[in-house]
Formats: C-alpha cells, sequence, structure tokens
C-alpha cells in the first residue's frame, strides 16, 4: 500500500502547506492495524480541512475508517477506526505563541517532519517551567473532567507522559508524579482519584 509520505505528497495544494509532523505513536505507512496517529500541520485552516478531507477519501478507499479530532481532552472511541488527533497553526510564530509551554518542550525534541525542511529543534526554544507552570493546563484539564470516561482519558495520557515529564524536567521535585501512579493502581472510586490528583499535584 501507499505510505503516508506518498498520500501526502500527492494531495493538490501540498505546497500551501508548510510543515506536517508526526509526535506521540504514529504509524509512518498504511497497514491492516493502526496505531492512533499524532499529527502536526502548519498551514492555513482552509488548506488543512481540503488536506484532511484528501486523507479521509485515501483511507476509505482502502476500506479504512478515519476519525479525526483536535483534542485530547474529549477523545473519540477507538472501535475499529483509525484515530487521527490533529493540531493546526498557520504559522510557526502562531504555535509558539499560543501553544502550551510543555507541548512545546516536547515537541522540540519529539516532532518527526514528514513534509516541509522545518528543523523544530531550531524554530523551538528550550522553556525552563516551574512545576506550577509545568501542571497548570493539566490542572485545568482535571478541573474539567466529570465523567468516569474522561477520567479514564486522562490516566492514559497522565501515564504515557510521566517518564518524560520525569526525564525533562530533572531539575523539578515530581515526586508526586510517582504517588499519582500508585493512586491509579488502587481500587477507588474514580472520584477520589481525581480529587486527590488535582491535591497532589497542586502542591
Amino acid at each position: 500500500m501507499d505510505s503516508l509520505t506518498d498520500v501526502i505528497d500527492s494531495f493538490d495544494e501540498i505546497k500551501l502547506i508548510e510543515s506536517i509532523a508526526l509526535f506521540g505513536s504514529f504509524s509512518s505507512s498504511f497497514s491492516d492495524s493502526f496505531d492512533d496517529v499524532d499529527i502536526l500541520i502548519i498551514a492555513r485552516k482552509r488548506v488543512v480541512l481540503n488536506f484532511l478531507t484528501y486523507l479521509s477519501f485515501k483511507f476509505k478507499e482502502r476500506g479504512l475508517d478515519p476519525i479525526i479530532f483536535h483534542t485530547i481532552l474529549k477523545k473519540p472511541k477507538k472501535s475499529n477506526s483509525v484515530l487521527f488527533h490533529v493540531l493546526n497553526y498557520p504559522s510557526i510564530s502562531s504555535l509558539l505563541k499560543n501553544e502550551w509551554k510543555p507541548v512545546l518542550n516536547y515537541f522540540r525534541s519529539n516532532l518527526v517532519p514528514i513534509y516541509g525542511s522545518i528543523d523544530f529543534s531550531e524554530v523551538i526554544p528550550y522553556y525552563k517551567l516551574s512545576k506550577k507552570k509545568l501542571f497548570k493546563n493539566v490542572l485545568s484539564w482535571l478541573n474539567s473532567i466529570d465523567s468516569k470516561e474522561d477520567f479514564i482519558a486522562f490516566k492514559k495520557y497522565f501515564i504515557k507522559l510521566t517518564p518524560l515529564w520525569l526525564s525533562s524536567y530533572p531539575y523539578l521535585d515530581l515526586s508526586c508524579l510517582d504517588l499519582i501512579n500508585s493512586l491509579f493502581k488502587k481500587k477507588t472510586s474514580w472520584k477520589l482519584q481525581l480529587n486527590e490528583t488535582i491535591r497532589l499535584l497542586a502542591v
């Protein structure tokens, strides 16, 4: 089957896209088994919408059912679908201005460009963060959770990022992360775990 790069290159308006990069869990080619695809696209919204329509069409040609979503706060159920988590910014300056600083630190060393010539490790500065700033948006997410399903989605994200936080911010006391991950293993109610996680991150 065509690789993901081949599909991108065959898009009619590809020259209007400045960069496409993958991050997180991804697969670089079409296959019978797909992981979720996290993708950053630097281009105007209209072009991105056209690109996503085209990408969906190519997947459906192969009997796959793509679902595109734009926030991890409300991740859709996977079932047999391919999930595309899409971040879109019209320019690098917009990305730097509007994206969460912890996410930018992650992008600086983990984005994998598959189209365009942007060197993200060069254009994204490293931000030295306090514990409060590191978890500010995580706490906002926690405070918005109102269902067990949303909390389970949060836990998966949190467990996945714990090693990255520990390695990226060695100057911070992040002992709370081990306490929270231990908490997640206990057979207590999700609401109790939610409130305790908020308390530990806010200290």
